[in-house]
């Protein structure tokens, strides 16, 4: 019994040696002549190392050429491997291995990398991508738009031309960009990255960006130019006109009685003299996307103890919505609605929020 325990423990032993120990790889750097350095990020299965118990070891033909571990930089919060790869020759093909230590395996890199006399790849911001399997090079902007309000646009060799509109120019200097990019990428300005619904940016110029692939071999510039158009003909442009898909609804026109337009985009000028709505400007749930064709999302600031009531106006008073016992994110199909200016509101005993809604 004695002599059976001692071989189980002896086993678990051996295999705590063999499989729970990170790899010696050591260079004997005297016998080499020359060198070539890399700043990279490791990635395995889609997910980026950040211990510094993780490594990268270079070879040629099986033969160790250079090892490190990953370092923390703090100048731009992540972890990246200094590798220095040893060589006599130029044009040696090297391939590389990666150690991780949270699953305790060793993994081959797909990618081999010709050997260069002195030179240096990779940086804090665009590392050279060390992973298994290969990332995406793509680095595109497919959609943008802007917080609580959709637009029109043409997205067309690394240029958004945005058609502007009321809600842009009164904005212009603080939008929120909403955007998807190509899988994996991200997206900066200058050296800021700016994530998607969380940013506050100025287009009152055109704007220069740049997107970085996943493996972060490309950096590619975008511009993004806001502009003004006339959509409908009615002579004003879309910054100042309320509805550019209206020709009748423009700043200065007369306004009509009972024609559910509100021509004069005034919407203190009554369309039959019996809507008595002052837009608040308080804000207790986002509404967005404003204008809509489909359903309109609205979010709640906060966490409320007092529930609300929404209730949708058209431009003639007439309530056409309610919905009762609002305390949290709700979503409103107005699909069925006319195209045309109505009224959103959202009250309880102590808050009431006024917002005007644009159907597409």
């Amino acid at each position: 019994m004695k002599k059976k325990l001692f071989a189980a423990t002896l086993l678990l032993f051996v295999k705590m040696n063999i499989y729970c120990q990170s790899p010696d790889w050591k260079v004997n750097e005297s016998q080499f002549q020359y060198t070539m350095t890399i700043v990279a990020f490791l990635n395995v299965d889609g997910a980026t190392l950040s211990d510094t118990n993780d490594k990268v070891a270079a070879f040629v033909d099986g033969e160790l050429r250079g090892a490190t571990n990953l370092i923390y930089a703090a100048s731009n919060n992540r972890y990246l491997a200094y590798l220095v790869i040893f060589s006599n020759n130029s044009n040696e093909t090297v391939n590389f291995k990666i150690y991780n230590s949270l699953t305790d395996k060793i993994i081959d890199v797909p990618k081999t990398l010709s050997f260069v006399i002195n030179k240096h790849q990779g940086n804090v911001l665009q590392a050279y991508s060390l992973a298994s399997p290969e990332l995406s090079v793509e680095s595109k902007i497919i959609d943008f738009n802007f917080e609580e309000t959709t637009v029109n646009k043409v997205i067309n060799n690394n240029k958004i031309i945005i058609e502007s509109n009321v809600f842009i120019t009164d904005n212009i200097n603080t939008l929120n960009a909403r955007f998807d990019l190509s899988p994996g990428s991200k997206l900066y300005e200058s050296t800021n990255q700016i994530i998607s619904g969380n940013n506050s940016l100025d287009f009152s110029d055109s704007k220069k960006v740049n997107v970085l692939s996943e493996d972060e071999s490309v950096f590619e510039e975008w511009t993004i130019e806001i502009i003004n158009v006339d959509r409908d003909g009615d002579g004003v442009y879309s910054d100042t006109d309320c509805d550019d898909n209206e020709p009748l609804a423009y700043p200065g026109n007369t306004e009509i009685l009972n024609d559910g337009i509100d021509n004069d985009c005034d919407p203190n000028t009554l369309d039959n003299n019996s809507l008595h709505l002052n837009i608040q400007e308080k804000k207790y749930f986002r509404i967005f996307p404003n204008p809509a064709n489909g359903f309109i999302q609205l979010e709640s600031i906060k966490v409320y103890s007092e529930k609300f009531i929404c209730k949708i106006f058209d431009v003639n008073g007439r309530e056409i919505k309610r919905i009762e016992n609002i305390d949290k994110d709700f979503k409103i199909d107005i699909s069925i609605f006319k195209k045309g200016i109505y009224f959103i509101q959202l009250y309880n005993k102590t808050n009431k929020q006024t917002k005007r809604l644009i159907k597409i």
